[in-house]
């Protein structure tokens, strides 16, 4: 579940930013029992702003308790030049889809693999440079969040 605001100030029409975020969160959803759905009102917002860290393209902090996730949050950086075309870097939806896998509990591939070669090939990646191109989830990603949710 989240609510969206503050989205003016990444030169992306609001509309654009609806729908990149409403197909980011249907890459997560039918792959295990795990749903992810939009909100009319929820604590859990994504918005556009200044990250912790200045250099990230977005920072996503989430609250879990056992069994369920209390809260998330995400930012986006505001001072990107992002791109919506699925091609250029870096692509807004993409770096959703990312944020939205730390939502559902999962970590940056990176930290678990050692930079490993087969871990590149997740939408959990986080080291650059990154294809834009990887919009959706792969087979990993599918099978972690699975390991978490189930079927």
């Amino acid at each position: 579940m989240y609510s969206i605001t503050i989205l003016d100030t990444l030169g992306i029409p609001r509309s654009t930013w609806v729908s990149e975020l409403d197909a980011a969160r249907q890459a997560w959803n039918g792959h295990s029992r795990f749903t992810l759905y939009e909100a009319a009102s929820n604590p859990h917002t994504v918005y556009a702003g200044i990250p912790p860290s200045r250099t990230a393209l977005a920072v996503t902090t989430t609250v879990c308790l056992p069994g369920y996730l209390q809260d998330a949050d995400t930012v986006f950086n505001n001072t990107v030049a992002w791109a919506t075309d699925g091609r250029t870097w870096p692509d807004f939806r993409r770096v959703a889809v990312h944020e939205f896998g730390h939502w559902v509990r999962l970590k940056d591939t990176s930290t678990l693999s050692g930079n490993n070669y087969c871990y590149q090939y997740t939408v959990m990646y986080d080291c650059f440079p990154v294809v834009a191109g990887y919009r959706t989830l792969f087979e990993e990603d599918k099978q972690w969040l699975r390991s978490i949710y189930g079927r």
